[in-house]
């Protein structure tokens, strides 16, 4: 079991959480539920929330996935947009893409999160795709093996019930 609050790993006999303080248990020992629209930690699953986006804490189901890799796509395809149209320098427009950048990793790492593996691998994703890429495929194929990578992320189920980073997040619902 795990704080709903801070993510701690809890004894099975816990009231309180030892490392913040939370109660885990109600008065007659029943675990405590979320209340509507936070996640698993206590922190707002709204998709407007900039602490959801920035965030390597915790798992992602694979439908939180597939939208917030749609909405960090149409993010970035409008800011290259108002950068065309505009004619900003070249340092502006990657400085704009940096945010979506940033949690587009974090996405990602609750994704690897969800499958019970390390957001280290990540590194191994992005570099060796890059490495494999550039020198032995070509740039076209590149994308072709960014393309299959988000389709095993987005595809694969997640890990059933607890593992080593939280909760099933498929127990709890999106807020918008």
């Amino acid at each position: 079991m795990f704080c709903r609050k801070c993510g701690s790993p809890l004894p099975d006999d816990s009231d309180y959480c030892p490392k913040c303080g939370a109660r885990v248990k109600d008065a007659d020992g029943n675990p405590v539920t979320n209340y509507s629209g936070l996640s698993k930690y206590g922190k707002s699953k709204s998709l407007l929330s900039l602490s959801c986006w920035f965030s390597a804490k915790g798992r992602m189901a694979r439908k939180e996935f597939w939208i917030r890799n749609v909405i960090l796509f149409c993010v970035s395809f409008a800011w290259g947009l108002v950068w065309g149209i505009a004619g900003f320098g070249e340092a502006l427009f990657y400085l704009g893409l940096l945010p979506a950048s940033l949690a587009n990793i974090f996405v990602y790492i609750r994704r690897l999160h969800d499958l019970n593996a390390s957001g280290w691998w990540l590194l191994l994703i992005m570099f060796g795709g890059a490495l494999m890429g550039g020198m032995l495929l070509g740039d076209s194929l590149l994308w072709l093996y960014n393309m299959g990578v988000l389709a095993v992320l987005g595809s694969v189920p997640g890990t059933a019930g607890e593992n080593r980073y939280g909760p099933d997040p498929r127990t709890d619902a999106i807020a918008l």
